[in-house]
């Protein structure tokens, strides 16, 4: 059994190469609800909701300093992420039940947040907690579209698996030669491996990404440009700094684009929100409407634009 010994390391070396081009990564599971509960002048007030991206709804309890649910309260939610400028407006929570509020906001990006409740029970002054919420994706962020991967029968997989063939031959030849031949079989067969794995390995590894560039002789922002004069600048201006004809009549503000808080959000946030709509906003979802080529043009108009304010202010 020991002669075979090169042929049978051989074969698992294949083997690995396989599984290197087939093996996918697995995706996780949902965020699962949280509670959170503060002690405010001897009030408790409890926080209910689920920290993953999207509009989620909020559920508050509110207990006296005597332990009872305080039934006739006036309560408001407000979602802020610190650091990002973002406008925020508090929105009052409905009684459900005696003591518990039910109450609507949305997280619009991933990150930790502030949940500010404001509880004014009758009688008293109001109450002011702030919950920390460590908010994540509710869904993997959109990726980048990758070029088709190429046929298995390519001059690449014929390449490697003639070398493989060759290096195979070699390595039973040394079986039955002297020992000088046995050697020089050995170096040339493994040789001819190695040379089959980078056959097989590096067409993979150089998969060039999506990326800014030409396509039909035009670049993404060429091609974004008509798309966002059309439905973009009424809201967000010629610039992107928010400042369109219609943006004054919105609550909240729409966003500036050309802001630095821009670069904090992958390419994929940006996707989801031209495709899917920015929660608690009037900014619409153009899923619909565009193609998903033309939201990806869309991102790299956004990233253009940014990047030519951030040099301007240099």
């Amino acid at each position: 059994m020991r002669r075979y010994k090169n042929i049978v390391l051989m074969l698992l070396v294949a083997a690995t190469l396989f599984v290197y081009r087939t093996v996918q990564a697995q995706v996780g599971g949902p965020a699962q609800p949280i509670q959170q509960t503060m002690q405010i002048n001897g009030y408790s007030l409890t926080l209910n909701t689920t920290p993953a991206t999207g509009e989620q709804g909020v559920m508050v309890q509110v207990m006296d300093p005597q332990g009872h649910l305080v039934p006739d309260a006036q309560v408001t939610v407000n979602f802020i992420m610190p650091g990002m400028q973002m406008a925020s407006v508090p929105r009052p929570a409905v009684a459900a039940v005696p003591g518990r509020y039910d109450g609507l906001g949305a997280f619009s990006m991933a990150g930790t947040w502030d949940v500010e409740v404001t509880v004014t029970p009758a009688n008293a002054a109001p109450l002011v907690a702030t919950f920390h919420i460590p908010v994540v994706d509710a869904v993997p962020l959109p990726a980048r579209p990758a070029p088709p991967p190429p046929s298995f029968w390519t001059l690449w997989t014929a390449t490697s698996l003639g070398l493989l063939a060759v290096g195979l031959a070699a390595a039973a030849w040394t079986q039955w030669g002297r020992k000088r031949q046995q050697a020089l079989g050995f170096v040339v067969s493994w040789l001819l491996i190695l040379a089959a794995a980078a056959a097989w390995v590096v067409p993979t590894a150089l998969g060039a990404p999506y990326a800014l560039g030409a396509a039909n002789g035009q670049s993404s922002v060429t091609r974004a440009a008509p798309i966002f004069k059309a439905n973009c600048v009424p809201c967000h201006g010629v610039s992107g700094q928010g400042d369109g004809p219609a943006a004054r009549t919105l609550s909240p503000r729409p966003a500036n684009l050309t802001a630095p808080h821009v670069d904090q959000h992958p390419d994929g946030q940006i996707y989801g929100w031209i495709h899917d709509g920015f929660p608690g906003s009037a900014m619409p979802a153009f899923g619909q409407r565009l193609t998903s080529d033309q939201i990806w043009d869309l991102v790299d108009y956004v990233r253009q634009l940014r990047a030519a304010a951030a040099a301007t202010s240099k």
